[in-house]
């Protein structure tokens, strides 16, 4: 009989080891981090997640790129942010990597940028597919 009690004492430890394992690893599955549209225009810099930016509680915050090719004349690209308290930067940039960069934007686009203040020319832009950058919601 105390057999019985250890063993059935043992196996509903065991299952309750199990459970929280399972429930543990559901809450915790993949890193998520908010990146809001961030906007310095001393540095002058910007960042954000375009998903991000789209599921914001404001009207404001906007990130975006853009790259245009001509038949004639060089390749360009252009990358705009807003954040939520209205600051802007934009740069351009005629760089054939920074124009197939911003060409590979997505909806779950991480980017970041900035800008040669007295030109106002792209002097970095950096762009991210990442699992921990929220997706763009409709």
């Amino acid at each position: 009989m105390r057999r019985l009690r250890v063993r059935s004492r043992l196996l509903v430890s065991a299952f309750g080891l199990v459970a929280a394992l399972c429930t543990a690893k559901a809450l915790h599955a993949g890193v998520k981090a908010a990146s809001p549209i961030y906007v310095n225009t001393t540095v002058p810099y910007a960042s954000g997640a375009i998903g991000d930016a789209r599921a914001s509680s404001d009207s404001l915050q906007r990130m975006q790129c853009w790259a245009n090719y001509y038949n004639t004349g060089s390749p360009n690209m252009g990358c705009n942010a807003t954040d939520a308290a209205g600051h802007n930067l934009g740069c351009w940039s005629t760089n054939a990597t920074f124009v197939n960069a911003a060409a590979s934007l997505t909806g779950d686009s991480f980017v970041e940028f900035y800008v040669n203040a007295s030109t106002g020319e792209c002097t970095y832009l950096f762009v991210e597919e990442a699992s921990w950058a929220s997706p763009k919601q409709p």
